[in-house]
């Protein structure tokens, strides 16, 4: 390995890049891991995922190992190696490759405070306005939901609204993002406001979480802006009335984030707009106001 950097480095991710030299090309099966620290606490020493990056001698790979790194903390230094392994039959050998030491620091963000209930939402300048970089977890009685019913990942996924509890969730001083507010957000990331089909994940990437810890898909993903999508997918209520539509469940965990936008359908006022992002696509849909979606706040720069 040589090269060795870090990359699109954010509050809460980074991107560890090595380059590959024609002889690790050769070895076999080769998987890239990085093992980090926060200089802070030098005692905890924290790994990448288990095979996040890996080539063999069969494909036709041509550039640098990507690395992802996510749900790491604001305004922290670390220190990482690139760890490379050998596999033979998909069992690790013993070769094994390090690299020099990389020293990193993520970035700093604003922290907000909801007074009803005491989350502390991380919040940053993207485009012109000041966005929540997480997604909203104020509970409403009947109209708010657990993402798949997994209450130990509330701090990460937020909770799932109807429009109704996203009204009654959203605290004071902030809003549902209306459609001025998310085309702000998609030409800070060099889309135009008609762009609403497959664009490419670099495009996309640059608001989703990087990596496939939460992602069933995540490559190329940068999270640059620090917008930091991670796919919560929808929830379709028990008591939703549709006639050969499955109810009670949740759909598209893992695939895409979905977001509520403030307009109406102009047709059909009991639908709303939102936004999905996904791996190629920053979409504008209508959806029934009765479905369950995630919410990020937004509100003007003072």
């Amino acid at each position: 390995m040589q090269d060795v950097k870090s990359d699109f480095v954010t509050h809460n991710s980074a991107h560890i890049v090595a380059e590959v030299t024609p002889f690790e090309k050769l070895l076999g099966i080769c998987a890239f891991r990085v093992e980090y620290y926060d200089t802070n606490q030098s005692g905890i020493i924290h790994q990448s995922l288990e095979l996040d990056f890996k080539i063999n001698q069969y494909s036709d790979f041509d550039g640098p190992a990507v690395i992802y790194l996510s749900n790491l903390e604001t305004n922290t230094t670390y220190k990482a190696k690139v760890y490379l392994d050998v596999y033979e039959d998909y069992q690790k050998i013993e070769r094994t490759w390090e690299s020099e030491e990389i020293v990193f620091t993520t970035k700093s963000v604003e922290v907000y405070t909801d007074h009803r209930d005491g989350n502390a939402y991380q919040v940053a300048r993207i485009g012109d306005r000041i966005w929540f970089l997480e997604n909203l977890r104020y509970q409403v009685e009947d109209e708010s939901w657990d993402v798949k019913g997994m209450s130990q990942d509330f701090e990460k996924y937020g909770l799932l609204y109807t429009y109704e509890g996203a009204r009654d969730a959203v605290p004071d001083g902030w809003r549902i993002p209306s459609e001025d507010d998310w085309n702000d957000l998609r030409q800070a990331v060099g889309l135009e406001t008609t762009d609403n089909q497959y664009l490419g994940s670099g495009v996309v990437g640059k608001l989703m979480e990087p990596g496939k810890r939460h992602w069933d898909r995540g490559r190329f993903s940068t999270n640059e802006t620090g917008f930091s999508a991670i796919p919560a997918g929808v929830y379709i209520p028990a008591d939703y009335n549709l006639a050969d539509v499955q109810t009670g469940v949740f759909e598209g965990f893992g695939i895409r984030a979905c977001f509520y936008s403030s307009i109406e359908y102009p047709d059909d006022t009991s639908r709303i707009y939102l936004y999905q992002i996904d791996d190629y696509s920053f979409q504008r849909l209508n959806m029934p106001k009765e479905l369950a979606f995630s919410v990020r706040c937004v509100k003007d720069v003072e």
